[in-house]
């Protein structure tokens, strides 16, 4: 995927809300109860900050929720973007 196309997918998603919550969460057993009271709202789009330990075990929580896009946030070099992008 090019820059371009990197851009004009984020911006898509983006586009799919008007709110985007920018999540900070500490339990990975926290995220799936979250994610779901949110899309329960109508917040089907969310942001994982990578400054927790659990963060990448709560992307992937979340991820199990086929109603939830979910993306990475506080991605500060390569490997951060390697491994939101396993989770």
């Amino acid at each position: 995927m090019t820059p371009q196309e990197s851009s004009n997918a984020a911006y898509e998603i983006c586009s799919l809300v008007k709110v985007m919550p920018v999540l900070v969460i500490e339990k990975a057993e926290d995220a799936l109860p979250l994610a779901e009271a949110l899309l329960s709202g109508g917040i089907n789009v969310l942001e994982v900050t990578l400054r927790t330990v659990a963060a990448l075990d709560v992307i992937k929580e979340i991820s199990n929720n086929e109603n939830v896009i979910v993306g990475a946030g506080t991605i500060l070099n390569a490997d951060d973007v390697k491994r939101a992008k396993d989770a």
